[in-house]
């Protein structure tokens, strides 16, 4: 009866002290900080991406351990193959009903012309806007917008494209980096990050190509134990002027071959004109326009683009 009594007043206590003990342990230990401070709410291309016109597609790609340029690589890529695959199918419908309100009289280069279009289209493909969730998936939209000349060989008006939301941005601040010491704080000093921030990132890692004049791109790279702060910068600017350069080239060689097979047309001249002003752009004219360093990864990110 004793036993009894002893453990009935012994185990609602024992209980309490443990749940206490739970609780406090709860309290007090800390969680990772995230690597950015992701949206409440996802944007209209990401929940809808169904919803898009032939000119837009999305990429999306999971962390990469190789780092945020990868990361973004890889999406990227992704969208950019989803979108070739929507332009060739768009402009071959076009093409399809100007064959049939011909009666059928399929023009000898039908083919070459609705394969060089779609690269020309693809070929001016940029990143519109990016988003990050809350397990770190990048997700990044991508968008062409063709040329009047272009489109008068479709014979369409310009797409339709909805309206982007304004970021939701707050002013930078380098404290956390400089708490994070990555390099000596002399050296820190000198990333003066000009934009706003959004999501814990510059607001132009989401939209690069928003208020640039011409090509613009970005470049990332990790910090590595045996280079220095100079090293570093110089591994994001060649990754942001290389991808630079791979885009102009490609405008070149996908504005020739569209002029090559179009230029006996009456719509030739306009392709010529184009061609003029797409060779003006040098890669040599590529400076940084903005840098920002993470405070969690230490990878410095740079926007770069034409003068």
């Amino acid at each position: 009866m004793e036993f009894y009594t002893l453990r009935s007043r012994v185990f609602p206590l024992f209980t309490i002290v443990v749940a206490l003990f739970l609780a406090g342990c709860g309290a007090t230990t800390p969680h990772p900080a995230s690597t950015s401070e992701a949206s409440s709410e996802k944007p209209f291309w990401v929940k809808h991406p169904e919803e898009l016109s032939a000119f837009e597609a999305v990429g999306m790609s999971g962390v990469n351990f190789q780092g945020m340029h990868t990361q973004r690589a890889e999406a990227m890529a992704q969208a950019r193959e989803l979108l070739a695959q929507r332009i060739d199918s768009y402009v071959k419908s076009v093409e399809t009903q100007r064959t049939q309100a011909r009666n059928g009289q399929m023009k000898k280069s039908y083919i070459s012309t609705t394969e060089a279009i779609s690269n020309v289209l693809l070929s001016g493909s940029y990143q519109a806007d990016a988003y990050i969730d809350e397990r770190e998936n990048l997700y990044v939209l991508v968008r062409v917008k063709p040329t009047p000349a272009i489109l008068r060989l479709l014979g369409e008006s310009a797409p339709h494209e909805r309206a982007l939301p304004p970021l939701q941005t707050k002013p930078f601040e380098i404290s956390a980096l400089l708490q994070r010491r990555c390099y000596a704080p002399s050296i820190l000093r000198q990333i003066t990050t000009k934009a706003p921030m959004h999501d814990g990132k510059p607001a132009w890692f989401f939209r690069p190509n928003e208020n640039i004049q011409g090509m613009a791109s970005i470049g990332i790279a990790e910090k590595i134990s045996d280079t220095d702060f100079v090293g570093q910068r110089n591994s994001a600017f060649i990754l942001a002027k290389t991808a630079i350069a791979k885009r102009i080239a490609m405008q070149l060689h996908s504005y020739n071959q569209l002029k090559q097979i179009v230029v006996h047309d009456e719509r030739g001249e306009e392709l010529v004109w184009e061609l003029t002003t797409h060779t003006q752009a040098k890669v040599d004219n590529i400076v940084v326009k903005d840098s920002w360093m993470s405070p969690q990864t230490c990878e410095l990110y740079l926007l770069v683009g034409e003068k």
